[in-house]
């Protein structure tokens, strides 16, 4: 089981008994004088059938938009709320809107309109995306849109005037009185036509601690829960902008895609070992948009060391990010070759047909007499073993060197599937760091290319 699985952790909380505290709603239809209190349990059930039940509960008139109707509701339990509280936890936990209108509840898509019996929903679908979507712009009520699944603080993000980026307000999270885990579901859930996600985050101070930035993306159709995963350490003062492509994210298990993005979470609990709160650490949210594809070019970025330098998986967690040395003036991964004999990386483009140039930068601490073998993953499950492209790269040097590896001259292992169907990079000493104190490498930018990069001024 995942540390992101637990109790708290099941992003809209299986299981458990939801207290939301939500404003109530303005001019409530109910025939008795009081809200009446009602107890669900609901397990696996959908959005029209809860609907169904706190009508009954309370003999209040609830109408599901039929596009909506059939979206599944994870289990829950709700006890001793008013009807309000309940209806606002059911579109809570679906991403959902509730609204009042003709003394009758709607439910219906975020942004949306009430849809009558017999007429369509308007598709969240996005078409191709020319240019940035906005997903949360942090004005207006923040704590209508942000909470936390046990509802520890009902003003976990709240709206700052003095540090602000863009517009008139910022989101500030103070988990030290606050919650160390907030979500929305107060957005667009189909990603489709984008590429990233931008946000810009302030940090006060430097604290080292590691966030998880998580967006779930369940299919209802395995077990468990499915997500995209990125660690963001905290190592920078003022206003850092981070854009995160779906290759930037560890999968848990099999998320559907950005298609189907279904919460968007921010966390400093929940995945021991992962991540880690330090207190005094207080974040400014801004600006948080989804950025339409790069048009195409010569060049296709792996792997970006300022933002992805703690997706490199080792067997004992994940290679540290460190500020030095850097060549390209952000944050850079760090390998000690001889205690860490192995290090991959899974989030990385799929697709690396069309380039003929694998490029990289890495810094080596000592040259020693040793060697590490790069691998390019491309998994046939027609074979037992693992298929890929490799090759070794003597340990021979001190300081920064920018490597550039024709692709047709890596050696073939077994049977690939091919350049189209990437699944993972490795680096391996294990065997070729055999003795000495080995040394220890710098991990900065990856990047594909049709040419062979250009002679690098003032390279070590």
């Amino acid at each position: 089981m995942d540390g992101g699985d637990d109790g708290m952790c099941r992003s809209i909380i299986p299981v458990a008994v939801l207290v939301i505290f939500f404003v109530s709603v303005v001019g409530l239809c109910l025939a008795q004088e009081e809200a009446p209190k009602i107890t669900l349990d609901v397990g696996n059930s959908t959005v029209q059938a809860v609907a169904a039940m706190i009508s009954e509960a309370v003999g209040v008139k609830v109408r599901v938009a039929p596009g909506v109707a059939d979206r599944a509701v994870p289990r829950f339990k709700v006890e001793n709320l008013a009807v309000e509280q309940a209806l606002q936890t059911l579109c809570l936990m679906t991403g959902l809107e509730l609204k009042l209108a003709d003394k009758a509840y709607h439910i219906v898509e975020v942004g949306g309109e009430p849809v009558e019996a017999g007429q369509e929903a308007t598709p969240d679908a996005q078409a191709l995306a020319t240019e940035p979507l906005v997903l949360d712009d942090m004005e207006g009520e923040l704590g209508a849109r942000w909470t936390d699944n046990w509802v520890k603080n009902p003003v976990d993000l709240v709206p700052d005037n003095e540090v602000v980026k863009q517009g008139e307000t910022s989101g500030k999270w103070e988990p030290d009185v606050a919650a160390k885990y907030i979500f929305t579901t107060r957005m667009p859930h189909d990603w489709t036509g984008y590429d990233s996600i931008a946000m810009w985050v302030h940090s006060e101070r430097a604290t080292d601690a590691v966030m998880a930035i998580l967006l779930d993306s369940d299919d209802p159709d395995t077990e468990g829960k499915d997500y995209y995963r990125y660690l963001l350490k905290i190592d920078w003062e003022g206003w850092y902008e981070i854009r995160l492509y779906e290759h930037s994210f560890q999968r848990a298990r099999e998320p559907v895609g950005f298609s189907k993005i279904d919460v968007l979470r921010f966390a400093f609990e929940g995945w021991p070992g992962m991540v880690e709160y330090v207190p005094g650490t207080v974040l400014r949210f801004d600006d948080i948009r989804l950025m339409p594809p790069e048009p195409p070019g010569d060049e296709l970025f792996i792997f970006r060391a300022d933002s992805d330098c703690g997706n490199w998986g080792t067997p004992g967690g994940a290679l540290s990010c460190v500020r030095e040395p850097s060549r390209t003036g952000g944050r850079v991964s760090e390998w000690f070759t001889l205690a860490q004999t192995s290090i991959w990386n899974a989030a990385v483009p799929r697709d690396w047909s069309g380039y003929s140039y694998l490029n990289m930068w890495l810094y080596c601490k000592e040259a020693i007499d040793a060697q590490v073998m790069l691998w390019v993953e491309s998994v046939n499950p027609a074979t037992d073993k693992q298929d890929c492209y490799r090759t070794r790269i003597p340990l021979d040097w001190q300081g920064w060197k920018l490597h550039s590896f024709a692709l047709e001259d890596l050696e073939i292992v077994r049977e690939p599937l091919g350049w189209d169907q990437i699944d993972i990079l490795k680096f391996y000493s294990a065997g070729y760091v055999e003795t000495g104190p080995g040394t220890t490498l710098y991990l900065d930018d990856m990047w594909l290319s049709k040419d062979p990069p250009e002679q690098v001024e003032g390279q070590d």
